[in-house]
């Protein structure tokens, strides 16, 4: 067969094969193509047969294609035959214009007889699959970029959660201690303002009754103001405790209609219900919350009323599982602006009646502990006109729950007990000490004695035996957490009572002091009665 006619017959073999195949010789004529390439290629074997394969795939006079073709034919096939297989990847423009990326394996092939080798290409059109490797590696790419922007993200999140714990931990811990440090000169403000009060051996005269009387207005004001926002921080913290119970709701509209009736005199309000003569309506709450939230709801309504005004307290079932509690008030009402920001903490919108007193925190917390009981508070209001709160709360069962046990009535303490009573005051500040000794000589049966530091108050519970030990806890070198402990493990003095009567307010606080063992725990400032009551009780 002579070297270079058309589709010569040792070649025909390859013809039906499913793979693009070519033969050249050493001068780069085409020899041989198969029908696979014609198909793809768009060139028939009649027109390259014979042509240089360059003016078909002009990268082959480039190396390193040019330098392995001379290879394979000054070298001939190896007797490894696989050993002399060259691989490439090479770009090659078809004559429609579109770029295609072949894969080429070509191999020294040597026909019987002859000397010169031939080289055989076997083509493989791998466009679509680099396309779909470099799809892929975008998408690879992409990927990798979005699980760092992940885990960047992640990284961003829980750094912001651990500053917004760290800041929160840092409020609650400011709370406490501002509270500490508000609460305590209250103390003496209240206290000895009580103690004059109720002082009948040196009356004042009206004017000074009356200005006393400011004075203690002005300091229960600042109490409240303290006790709301620590309540607020508390909610905002996640750290409210709430006792949820089936609560008879007819009986805290009662309790709370009866506490608030003294404030409708002053300006003539009448004060209606209506819907307490239907069946029990039983909700799912916190006795004394709801009770909170009622009263902030109520006193609002006759606080910001007109002269002669109304308040009308409504009920109904919505939906039969929920009660809808809406207080009517015949006041002022609000703009559609003020209205917005109603529930907005120290927000005050009193028609300028500066004269009516009040923190702008009560509304917030009211709707806050509404949403802890999964109820909430909402609001309809016309400007001129007055304002409709609305408390919505689940209904549960009818399963009667008694409301918590009211302090026993007693009589004021009249020290007829002529058995003598020593109390023991630990605390390291003279004005409280001063205050209580004051309250106590009052009652001729009780015996005061104190100490200005845990340490001594250790030595004067050993010497002393005092019959109950009133107990600082925010005290300079040993504190009274630290003193109980040591007192509870003497055997002289593990079974006195011991209560904690300090300004430290927190919930936590006082549960602390209360699992360890004191008795009882009373918050500054002191309520002189009540503190007179406890003293009494726990004595006898």
């Amino acid at each position: 067969m002579t070297q270079g006619s058309p589709q010569q017959p040792h070649f025909a073999i390859l013809d039906p094969i499913p793979e693009g195949i070519f033969v050249i010789n050493q001068n780069g004529k085409v020899l041989f193509w198969n029908r696979c390439l014609e198909n793809w290629s768009g060139i028939q074997s009649a027109e390259i047969i014979d042509q240089p394969i360059t003016q078909y795939l002009p990268h082959f006079k480039e190396p390193p294609y040019h330098d392995r073709l001379q290879s394979i034919f000054q070298n001939g096939p190896p007797a490894i035959f696989s050993s002399q297989l060259h691989k490439h990847i090479i770009p090659c423009p078809l004559q429609d214009g579109s770029l295609r990326i072949l894969h080429t394996v070509i191999t020294p092939y040597l026909m019987p007889g002859e000397e010169a080798p031939y080289a055989l290409f076997t083509i493989q059109d791998v466009t679509d699959q680099t396309s779909r490797v470099k799809e892929y590696n975008l998408l690879h790419k992409n990927l990798m970029i979005e699980i760092q922007q992940r885990k960047e993200a992640e990284s961003s999140m829980l750094k912001a959660k651990q500053e917004a714990e760290k800041a929160n931990l840092a409020k609650s811990t400011f709370l406490s201690q501002m509270s500490h440090e508000l609460r305590t000169p209250l103390n003496s403000i209240l206290g000895f303002s009580q103690l004059m009060q109720i002082d009948s051996q040196n009356p004042l005269n009206g004017q000074q009754n009356k200005n006393l009387n400011h004075v203690i207005s002005a300091g229960k004001h600042l109490l409240e103001l303290i006790n709301e926002v620590l309540d607020l921080a508390k909610i905002e913290a996640g750290k409210i405790t709430l006792k949820m119970t089936p609560v008879l709701i007819q009986n805290v509209v009662n309790e709370v209609v009866t506490l608030s009736q003294p404030a409708t005199l002053p300006n003539n309000i009448s004060l209606n219900i209506s819907g307490l003569d239907q069946p029990d309506l039983f909700i799912n709450g916190d006795y004394l919350r709801i009770k909170q939230i009622l009263l902030n709801l109520i006193s609002n309504a006759i606080k910001f009323n007109k002269p002669n005004g109304s308040v009308d307290i409504h009920f109904s079932v919505v939906e039969n599982e929920k009660l809808m509690l809406r207080v009517e008030d015949t006041g002022s009402g609000f703009s559609p602006e003020n209205l917005l920001r109603l529930f907005t903490p120290f927000e005050r919108f009193d028609a300028g009646n500066t004269n009516i007193e009040g923190t702008g925190i009560g509304l917030t917390i009211s709707k806050k502990l509404a949403q802890a009981m999964n109820g909430d508070i909402t609001v309809t209001s016309t400007l001129g006109e007055g304002s409709t709160f609305s408390l919505e709360l689940l209904i549960v069962g009818p399963t009667p729950i008694e409301p918590p046990a009211k302090e026993k009535s007693t009589s004021s303490p009249t020290g007829n007990n002529t058995a003598s009573k020593k109390i023991l005051y630990i605390e390291d500040i003279q004005e409280n000490i001063e205050l209580v000794r004051q309250i106590l000589s009052s009652q001729p049966n009780y015996q005061l004695v104190y100490a200005l530091n845990g340490v001594k108050g250790l030595t004067m519970a050993l010497s002393e035996s005092p019959d109950l030990i009133l107990m600082d806890i925010n005290m300079p070198g040993m504190s009274g957490l630290d003193t109980f402990k040591k007192l509870a493990e003497k055997i002289e003095t593990q079974s006195i009572p011991v209560i904690a009567l300090s300004a430290d307010a927190m919930e936590a606080d006082i549960q602390k002091a209360i699992d360890m063992g004191f008795h009882s725990y009373i918050t500054k400032p002191i309520n002189v009665v009540n503190f007179l009551k406890m003293i009494e009780q726990i004595s006898n």
